[in-house]
């Protein structure tokens, strides 16, 4: 229902959202393009009006609540000529929790404010409130950003292990959380254990390319330490998943790198760039991210270790290459 000169509207409106976003950590958020059309009655005079509207509208929810607001413009297309930009906004309930790829029905309360743009509602405010049953659908789209250094195959795909989870058992870490966020955090964890485990044969090949081009033994040997660092934080990560998933997690072997040539200096150094400077600095400062946010200390301390020697591969990869421009 709004309002607006020369009297109130009742109005049924069928709004379709094409949206980008998902879930991350629990929190679901999107932002999407409304198509809307509405058709009411007025009030004063009785008159039949249409209206056509679009937009941005930005949503964002946790477990159940959360808020969606909006821009949008619109223009009238029945009885009444004229348009209006305004905003909307209200709370969201969710009827079930959201999950990715998952649609889930909510309640969503919005407030219009706007001012009239022409016609008969020009110079004249409108205001008013919506309450609407919404289907919402969150994916599994994540914008990639670099994280972390991937081991790359000779034909530029990435490699990575596929985790076999065991038998299940009760969950010791997350317990006050509700099964859909624990279950989240725990695949995440999984997730980031792989891309760690992943990173050890790319470390053990770096290590043996620095070698064959001459490069001083510190960071041959630092190289080597990563290996065993990325080792280290993937056993972390693989047993902080079956504390949240309660769930055993079996990994496959490491694979092993075989360098028959060692690669061109210019295409280590692009590599240590994109994988190392770009990606473990960013990996680290995500993993701090979520040390500061963990419930558990022995959570809090495994994950600050691990983000301070993700700092010390960044700084590593900065190190390789001022290497080969010093050369």
């Amino acid at each position: 229902m709004r309002a607006q000169s020369p009297g109130a509207v009742l109005e049924g409106r069928g709004t379709a959202t094409a949206a980008l976003g998902g879930i991350s950590n629990g929190q679901a958020t999107q932002f999407g393009i409304p198509l809307s059309l509405s058709s009411g009655v007025r009030f004063a005079d009785g008159e039949t009006e249409g209206t056509f509207e679009s937009g941005g509208e930005f949503t964002s929810v946790g477990k159940r609540f959360g808020f969606r607001s909006s821009v949008r413009i619109a223009t009238q297309l029945g009885t009444t000529n004229g348009g209006y930009a305004g905003v909307r906004g209200g709370p969201v309930l969710m009827l079930q929790a959201p999950r990715n790829g998952k649609a889930a029905p909510s309640i969503t309360l919005e407030a219009l404010a706007a001012v009239g743009t022409g016609g008969d509602i020009e110079g004249s405010g409108l205001f008013g409130a919506c309450l609407s049953l919404d289907l919402d659908a969150y994916s599994d789209f994540k914008l990639k950003i670099p994280s972390g250094r991937p081991f790359r195959c000779e034909d530029g795909s990435t490699w990575r292990a596929h985790a076999q989870l065991g038998r299940r058992r009760s969950p010791t870490l997350g317990r006050q959380l509700c099964s859909v966020e624990r279950e989240q955090l725990g695949l995440s964890y999984l997730e980031d254990g792989l891309d760690e485990h992943a990173s050890v044969p790319a470390f053990e090949r770096l290590a043996l390319e620095l070698a064959a081009h001459g490069a001083p033994r510190s960071l041959i040997a630092r190289a080597r330490a990563a290996a065993d660092d990325e080792l280290r934080h993937a056993r972390t990560c693989f047993a902080l998943a079956t504390a949240y998933l309660g769930r055993d997690v079996a990994v496959p072997s490491l694979r092993q790198p075989q360098v028959r040539q060692a690669r061109a200096l210019a295409e280590i150094a692009h590599e240590c760039l994109v994988d190392g400077c770009i990606g473990e600095a960013a990996a680290a400062q995500v993993v701090l991210e979520r040390a500061r946010s963990a419930r558990a200390p022995s959570e809090r301390h495994a994950l600050a270790r691990i983000a301070s020697e993700e700092h010390g591969h960044a700084q590593l990869a900065a190190d390789i290459v001022a290497w080969m421009q010093a050369g």
